[in-house]
């Protein structure tokens, strides 16, 4: 028993003194007066074990003496089951350094408050709580390190209690530490945590199942010095339990630079987070990253309340959980940012997520897979600029469930240039979004590219809040998609301006299933909607110029493969609206509707100069309630998927100037009588898709006219008479009714079957190649002059009969220019010239007259009599002309090379030869070879391989 106790005292050389208080019923009161082991000396030890038992007043490891001299490097032991050392308050490192106390398997340490490194000198202390059972508990607050360089372990099951917990608590105490480690190792704190009450660098390190529990915390506080202090929690079952109070990384006065990390499956549980408080406590920093780490805040959660350059990082796995989400709270929150990145990893915010409330050029940025979730509003620049999202990746998403969308949201806050970017595949859902809300806000923009998506269960619109909202933007291009299930508008603020909506590239689209499409109302002019290259704007009703005042709202679609799709389109003042719009159609776009309607007192016009009109529907509505409001110059119109299509109908209503064209998509007319020529309304008939058919009484193709028959299975059932051009490509095409040839048929390469008889007026004239087959299911009166263009001699004819039985077939070349050439085989100049055929094939059971007199020859490289052999040559052919065959080609192989007469008529199956003059002259002779060996190279590709008698 004593009124207190000193080791080491009066002098510095006073040092190592030992003192143990060893088994069960050993006790030291001291508790009248101050403990103290090492007042003056050094290295001095006080050893608690097996049960001993130690009561004291004030305690001190490492005291200040009166004569100011510093005790370093003494120990306080507390060992064992039962071992206990009482004090009202203890202090380790008073005013020396490297002091230690030490509590371990089950001994026990109770104070009124705890300090680790007191005051000047006072460095690189340590009290290491280790072991199950091991506890030091303090009814007041805990201070590790007023000086630097102190140190606090709880490892191994050991346990610290006490009211609030500071590391760092002086001004300049940096570098101190907390480490609790080990499963079942505790830090308890009734009351809030502070690391770096005053001073920087301070760090609390919870690892390997260690575990922290306190009232709130916070990294940074009361000092401009408090600054780079940082809490770790690593590792599965470490955790950080600061209750229902909130987490705040840089706190009010304090410096910059503080930074949370939680990794490897660590985890925190607050009641809300802030990272920089004040203006000068910036640059703080919060990271969650790895699978299974987790920071769950029952309140909101902020990034830059009121100062700049905060940052957090949710990263590989990380899980955040907050009831809203701000980054850039007030004004003077600049430039913090938010990364959320890496496959599973998530931050879901039960309500709102802002970006940008007041502070300008704040980022959140979702990438490689990570997911935000929200379930209230979200918002980029709610009264703030240059404030910016990005959802980019694949598997990146942004979930704004419950809730809408907003960029430039606050009234009367002129809140501008934000913007939400969704590119490489990224994806946002909302049930709704607003681009440029905020009155006087202007330039906010949403940018959706390369596979990314923006999916709305309800509608979006740009410019639709308070007045003045102007330049406010969505960009879709390179693939990326905008979906809504409500309506699409722009442009529908009062006295606003110049909004506007790009779709560019193939596979990018905006599509609106419900609702009208508005583009400028209330005074809101000039707003225009662009669908260019390729990309697509589908909406089921489109107003342009909706509101009185609202003037100059324009749709400009151009660029092939481009195309609006919608049932009906309403442009300027009409029975849908009282303003002014244009809508401009070039260079291939499409527009499909059923209904188009122009503006009275020319108010609203369609232009189409190169595009198409697109009807899905028989009986299209238009009407440009003036005059020339809706227009057609150089382009097409086309119906899509109809039958009997009103070719003489509304379509009629459509000014029509230049060359152009009438497509039957899929399709088919009328019927009706037509002439496609220069001067006429179209031009040009075109066939395209799936079994479309021109039918009616008469089809005539006239001077400067075209059919056109493209990639499909296709008809015509007129009698068809074409002074123009024929186009068959790639398409299966068959003639219902007799057709006659003036003008030019052009096949590449392509199968065109006629049912009726074909005739090949003089002018006339046909061209096929390799692939191109001519079916003739009756006659061929082929009576064409015209060698400059006639050209089958790589192309097949095939006489046969409809399925119906033997047919005879007349092929009649009188008039025609396919002279007999006779004994002028040199000619090779009109042997070029002359008609001729690549291969002429015979149906089993046809038979085929040729007829045109003596004067008049037929050159084919190939004959096949239906794969019958010379046995069935007079019953296949009736010739009033020769005949040439190539005798090399092997399919010829079944003539031998043999001259064939046929009784009755004037005409022979002959074999084309080269007579080759005898060896006199050596040019004679060489000239004889090179024309043999000429035509034996153009006899492999199937074509005419001679055209001389003998």
């Amino acid at each position: 028993v004593s009124a207190g106790g000193v080791l080491g005292r009066n002098t510095a050389s006073s040092q190592g003194n030992q003192v143990f208080i060893a088994d069960s019923g050993s006790v030291w009161h001291a508790s009248g007066g101050v403990f103290t082991v090492g007042e003056e000396g050094g290295n001095n030890t006080v050893t608690i074990s097996n049960g001993g038992v130690l009561y004291s007043g004030a305690a001190y490891l490492g005291a200040v003496s009166p004569n100011r001299y510093a005790a370093s490097n003494n120990t306080a032991l507390v060992s064992g089951a039962g071992s206990l050392w009482t004090n009202s308050s203890l202090t380790v490192g008073h005013g020396g350094g490297n002091n230690t106390l030490i509590l371990r398997d089950g001994g026990r340490v109770v104070s009124g408050s705890g300090t680790i490194g007191l005051n000047t000198g006072a460095a690189s202390n340590l009290v290491l709580v280790s072991d199950s059972g091991s506890f030091w508990d303090i009814a007041g607050a805990l201070a590790v390190g007023s000086n630097p360089n102190n140190s606090l372990i709880i490892t191994n099951g050991g346990l610290v209690r006490n009211n609030s917990g500071r590391i760092g608590y002086g001004v300049g105490a940096s570098n101190n530490v907390a480490r609790v480690t080990g499963a079942g190792s505790t830090w308890s704190n009734t009351s809030a945590l502070y690391i770096g009450y005053n001073g920087g660098s301070n760090l609390l390190w919870i690892a390997n199942g260690g575990k922290v529990v306190s009232a709130g915390g916070t990294l940074g506080f009361n000092n401009a010095g408090s600054a780079n202090n940082a809490v770790l929690v690593a590792d599965s079952g470490s955790v950080w339990d600061a209750g229902n109070a909130a987490i705040t990384l840089g706190s009010t006065s304090s410096g910059p630079g503080n930074s949370m990390t939680i990794s490897n499956g660590g985890k925190v549980f607050s009641g809300g987070g802030t990272l920089g408080v004040t203006v000068g406590s910036s640059n703080n920093m919060a990271r969650v990253t790895g699978s299974g780490s987790v920071w769950t805040n029952g309140g909101a959660l902020t990034v830059g309340s009121a100062s700049s350059f905060n940052s957090m990082t949710i990263a590989d796995g990380g899980y955040v959980l907050n009831s809203s989400g701000t980054i850039g709270s007030s004004a003077g929150a600049n430039n913090n940012t938010m990364l959320v990145t890496g496959s599973g990893t998530i931050w879901s915010n039960i309500g709102a997520l802002v970006v940008g409330a007041s502070g300008v050029s704040n980022l959140l940025q979702i990438l490689d897979g990570a997911k935000v979730f929200s379930y209230g509003q979200g918002k980029v620049g709610v009264s703030s600029n240059h404030n910016t999202m990005v959802v980019a990746g694949p598997g990146s998403a942004w979930y704004d469930l419950d809730n809408q969308i907003f960029l430039g949201d606050q009234n009367n806050n002129r809140a501008s240039f934000n913007q939400l970017i969704i590119t490489n595949f990224g994806y946002v859902f909302a049930t709704g979004g607003h681009v440029g809300r905020s009155s006087g806000g202007v330039s906010n923009a949403v940018l959706v590219a390369s596979g990314g998506v923006w999916t709305n269960s309800g509608g979006v619109a740009i410019a639709n809040g308070s007045s003045n909202t102007s330049f406010n933007s969505i960009t879709i291009e390179s693939g990326g998609q905008v979906l809504m299930g409500g309506a699409f508008t722009i442009g529908t603020s009062a006295n606003g301006a110049s909004n506007w909506l790009l779709v560019t590239g193939v596979g990018s689209l905006l599509r609106s299933t419900q609702y009208q499409m508005l583009l400028g109302d209330l005074s809101n002019s000039w707003n225009t909607a662009t669908i260019s290259n390729g990309g697509q704007l589908f909406a089921p009703g489109i107003t342009v110029g909706k509101g009185l005042g609202s003037t100059n709202n324009a749709i400009f679609l151009t660029g092939h493969g481009s195309l609006l799709r919608t049932s009906a389109l309403y442009v300027g003042t009409n029975s849908q609206g009282s303003g002014d719009g244009r809508v401009l159609v070039t260079d291939g776009g499409i527009l499909e509707s059923s209904t188009l309607l122009g503006g009275f007192n020319n108010s609203g016009t369609i232009s189409n100069v190169g595009g198409v009109y697109r009807f899905t529907t028989a009986s299209p509505d238009i009407t440009p309630n003036t005059a020339g409001a809706i227009t057609l110059s150089n382009g097409t119109v086309a119906f899509r998927g109809v039958n009997n299509a009103a070719v003489n109908g509304g379509i009629m209503n459509i000014a029509y100037s230049g060359a152009n064209t009438l497509q039957l998509d899929s399709a088919t007319n009328a019927a009706t009588a037509w002439t496609f020529a220069n001067g006429g309304a179209f031009t040009t008939l075109e066939l395209v898709g799936t079994n479309a058919r021109w039918q009616g009484s008469a089809l005539q193709i006239g001077d400067g006219g075209t059919l056109r028959v493209s990639n499909t299975t296709a008809s015509i059932g007129a009698v068809l008479t074409n002074a123009g051009t024929i186009q068959a490509i790639h398409a299966h095409v068959t003639y219902g009714s007799p057709v006659v040839l003036s003008g030019l048929y052009f096949s590449d390469p392509s199968t065109n079957t006629f049912v009726s008889n074909l005739t090949v007026a003089a002018s006339g004239a046909l061209q096929g190649s390799n692939g191109d087959l001519f079916v003739f299911q009756q006659n061929l009166l082929m009576g064409s002059t015209n060698r400059s263009q006639y050209d089958l001699s790589f192309a097949t004819m095939r006489f046969t009969d409809a399925g119906g039985g033997p047919t005879n077939h007349v092929l009649d070349l009188t008039g025609s220019g396919a002279l007999d050439l006779g004994s002028n085989w040199l000619n090779v100049a009109q042997l070029a010239t002359n008609f001729s055929l690549g291969r002429l094939e015979l149906g089993l059971g046809n038979r085929l007259q040729i007829t045109g007199g003596l004067a008049n020859a037929f050159y084919v490289g190939a004959l096949d009599l239906g794969g019958l052999g010379t046995n069935a040559l007079a019953g296949s052919l009736d010739l009033d002309v020769n005949l040439y065959y190539d005798p090399n080609l092997g399919e010829n192989a079944f003539l031998a090379g043999q001259t064939y007469s046929f009784a009755g008529w004037n005409g022979s199956l002959t074999p084309l030869g080269i007579p080759i003059p005898e060896p006199t002259s050596f040019l004679a002779m060489g000239a004889g070879l090179m024309t043999l060996i000429l035509l034996r190279r153009r006899s492999d590709k199937r074509s005419l391989a001679v055209s001389c008698e003998g």
